[in-house]
């Protein structure tokens, strides 16, 4: 009867605890989000802003309200992964409690009932003092320790948070060297950001380079410029990115899944990981085009941590030397030449566009994941087939958004919520050219549908309202992505340059460089690169008249990879190796 009473005890305070933890779990969660039906907002944009940003527009050169806005908005975002991560902490330390509740029930009912003695057998009389004593000694540990567990889930979580906030509030985007280890809100800042290439096609997406001191002219079988070249384990058509003196490159199998770390001033390999999850070992492999390979998507960076993506819906994040943070499967996409959407960051986010299947399945979507831990932080599924577009980030009016384009829609979204801001109904067929941004426009292109020119700064669908222009002329790319120069976008197909008036779509010239390319142009000292898959660099001037070619350069075999560039050197990924082209004596 004591135990049963004591029992008795021990699931009401383990019921009491949580109710109050659950209690705790409903208001934190109504701090997390707020906002009617499903349109939920986060605390970083919470009404607190609102009034500030209402005068910002009212002073847009107030620099000290820019900055005051800044710190409520670090302010309010660090909240927010506080309140995050305590949510998880408390949902399990509830699951903990209630199973005590639950068991502690059981055994004082069980306790309660009569106990059958059988008569002329002796029994051990136990004393009745010391099983009280006992009995009150488990009920007052039991109390104790999960009063302990409350205190140290709430204090650690407080305390780690209000250390990363009095550190980093005061200057967002704190450099890696300098940012608290235990900060999972950092990112890099975006002058940092500016001074490397992170991810496919530079910090912007856009393909340009304002480096001036690249060499215009190499031959690496000769060694002419070639400062080293590196054999690439396992073969891939990603695209090399650069931090610092790092360069980070994927490569893939069948079979198997891996990253490179290569030192950007030696060539020598720094590390390479497996990529091996069992969910996705176990699969069968996708089918893939022999153009696609299992390694299709370029890699990304925030200097700290490189993310990396794969055919079979793999992606892990690994610190830049070489420890795996976190793994997870997608599920192998449904994709008929192979999943190719490169990676793209926003802040503490790692955003995956994951089209598949046709429009009618449903299978589609856009999602962010956190860049600590690998888990998603929003999920917004997508009206569109199978897709290889790699996404662009720009500010428009000082609204950030991800820019997507497959069939039918080119679809923008808020890259803090996933919510979608504006689509315009202008693709058809597979597109796979990834959009560029200038002048105030987004620039989008399918060799099925047309070159379209969108402004962003619509809501909703915008597809009568905020085309600006379509051309369904000539010159429609097929895998190439858009560049654009300011005064006109370029566009690449099977080796043959377009150029049509960024203002009005009108075609102005095409120039055969008798080559075949996979590989997007770029824009390096205001000349135009553009990378043949027989491993040719074109160069040439391009203005309102046409295409003059400058001169070539030749890489020594064949590559379907976009180049990556740094101070003074252009990294290019062969089929087989990875090469650094640099000035030697001058040239």
């Amino acid at each position: 009867m004591i135990w049963s009473q004591s029992f008795a005890r021990i699931a009401w305070i383990a019921g009491v605890f949580s109710l109050i933890l659950g209690g705790l779990l409903v208001y934190n969660s109504v701090r997390l989000y707020r906002g009617p039906g499903n349109g939920k907002v986060r605390l970083a944009e919470a009404r607190e802003l609102a009034p500030l940003k209402s005068a910002l527009r009212e002073d847009p050169k107030n620099d000290a309200l820019k900055q005051q806005i800044r710190e409520l908005d670090r302010e309010l975002r660090l909240d927010y992964f506080r309140r995050e991560q305590l949510a998880s902490r408390a949902g399990w330390t509830l699951l903990g409690s209630a199973i005590v509740f639950i068991t502690a029930l059981q055994l004082a009912a069980g306790l309660r009932k009569p106990v059958v003695r059988i008569p002329n057998i002796t029994t051990r009389r136990e004393n009745p003092v010391k099983t009280a004593a006992l009995a009150a000694k488990t009920v007052a540990g039991t109390t104790l320790a999960l009063a302990g567990l409350a205190t140290a889930l709430f204090w650690e979580t407080n305390n780690q948070w209000q250390g990363g906030l009095a550190t980093s509030t005061k200057n967002p985007g704190t450099p890696a060297a300098t940012a608290p280890a235990n900060d999972p809100a950092w990112f890099p800042t975006d002058e940092e950001i500016a001074k490397n290439w992170p991810r496919f096609r530079g910090p912007d997406g856009s393909g340009i380079t304002k480096l001036t001191d690249l060499p215009e002219t190499w031959d690496a079988p000769s060694g002419k410029n070639l400062l080293w070249k590196t054999a690439i384990p396992l073969p891939g058509e990603n695209s090399p990115i650069v931090w610092g003196d790092r360069v980070f490159l994927t490569g893939a199998s069948n079979k198997a899944r891996e990253v490179y770390c290569f030192d950007a001033k030696t060539g020598s390999m720094l590390w390479k990981e497996p990529v091996s999850i069992p969910q996705s070992t176990r699969a069968e492999p996708p089918e893939v085009m022999e153009d696609t390979g299992f390694a299709a998507p370029t890699a990304a960076t925030d200097g700290r941590r490189v993310f990396a993506i794969f055919a079979n819906g793999d992606i892990a994040g690994f610190s830049t030397d070489g420890k795996r943070l976190w793994a997870r499967s997608l599920g192998t996409p449904e994709n008929m030449y192979g999943h190719a959407t490169s990676l793209t960051l926003w802040r503490n986010r790692v955003i995956v566009v994951l089209d598949q299947g046709g429009a009618k399945d449903a299978k589609s979507k856009i999602m962010a994941l956190d860049s600590n831990t690998g888990e998603p932080v929003w999920t917004t599924p997508r009206p569109v087939p199978n897709s290889w577009v790699s996404p662009i980030l720009i500010k428009h009016d000082g609204r950030e958004q991800i820019v997507t384009s497959a069939d039918p829609w080119v679809i923008a979204y808020d890259p803090a919520t996933g919510k979608e801001l504006w689509k315009a109904k202008c693709m058809k067929g597979d597109v796979a050219a990834s959009p560029a941004y200038a002048n105030g426009l987004v620039y989008v292109a399918s060799d099925q549908s047309c070159i379209a020119a969108i402004k962003p700064d619509g809501t909703g669908d915008v597809t009568d309202s905020h085309i600006a222009w379509q051309n369904d002329e000539k010159g429609l790319p097929d895998t190439c992505s858009l560049l654009c120069d300011g005064p006109r976008v370029y566009t690449s197909i099977y080796g043959v340059f377009h150029a049509f008036d960024a203002l009005t779509g009108k075609h102005l010239w095409a120039h055969d460089a008798n080559a075949k390319s996979q590989a997007s142009p770029a824009l390096v000292n205001g000349r135009i690169h553009l990378l043949t898959t027989d491993g040719i660099e074109i160069i040439g001037e391009a203005g309102a008249e046409g295409f003059k070619e400058t001169g070539r350069a030749t890489l020594g075999e064949g590559t379907g990879a976009t180049p990556a560039y740094a101070p003074g050197r252009i990294y290019l990924r062969g089929k087989k190796h990875l090469f650094c082209i640099g000035k030697k004596d001058g040239n």
